[in-house]
């Protein structure tokens, strides 16, 4: 199966974005560690905290199909500069996983899938067009989520 990010090279000036993109990411990084975990999870008024602990959990999981995306992507590209990007992209998504994670922990644990998350991250991952198509079905599964948990 090969994938194509696109058809054709990035402009110079598109390079030039994201290299300042991977600097400035480079200079802002910050650690789960350095987060102060003692502190009790804040659960927003009204919202039953099984509803909140569910909401934390779909993140985390977003974010683990959002890091095999990047990967998937990475693998299609032989751009250093893109691959450069989404290392760092990766890095980003490993640590927003790992603060979900820990969040949940202190909200009683991570719930499950959504199933209907599930399946959207199962069918973006069979896809061997375009892997832009793996951004939007994330794009898509995150506000999915965040439409059905506003109710």
């Amino acid at each position: 199966m090969t994938t194509h990010i696109h058809p054709y090279p990035l402009k110079p000036e598109t390079e030039k974005t994201i290299e300042r993109l991977v600097e400035l990411s480079d200079r802002s990084s910050w650690q789960a560690h350095q987060i102060d975990w003692s502190q009790k999870p804040q659960v927003p008024a009204g919202v039953p905290v099984s509803v909140y602990r569910d909401l934390v959990s779909q993140l985390y999981h977003a974010e683990q199909f959002t890091i095999e995306a990047c990967r998937r992507v990475q693998a299609s590209t032989s751009n250093p500069v893109l691959i450069r990007f989404l290392d760092r992209q990766i890095t980003d998504e490993v640590r927003h996983a790992e603060v979900y994670r820990r969040y949940a922990q202190l909200l009683g644990g991570l719930t499950e899938l959504n199933s209907a998350l599930g399946r959207l991250f199962e069918r973006a991952m069979e896809w061997s067009g375009s892997t832009v198509a793996l951004v939007l079905a994330a794009n898509v599964g995150m506000e999915g989520e965040a439409i059905s948990q506003q109710r």
